[in-house]
């Protein structure tokens, strides 16, 4: 799709559609998901679990950086 640069999947939302009421963790859930993620990647966009597990690491290595800088102030 056009325009859309960023794309999110509701794992409940896809176990509801399938049948699988609070079941989101079910193989076939799963699996559905992954296929999609696949797709989205192919077209060289991305899905919001890539965008949050970027900014965690960056937000480990800044949170990590800082300890460090503060603890040589000490020394």
């Amino acid at each position: 799709m056009e325009g859309i640069d960023l794309f999110s999947s509701g794992a409940r939302d896809i176990a509801q559609f399938m049948g699988l009421q609070g079941q989101p963790n079910r193989p076939r859930v799963k699996d559905f998901e992954a296929e999609v993620a696949s797709r989205i990647h192919a077209a060289g966009r991305k899905m919001t679990s890539d965008v949050i597990v970027a900014a965690g690491v960056a937000r480990l290595f800044l949170d990590g950086a800082s300890k460090f800088l503060r603890a040589e102030r000490r020394s």
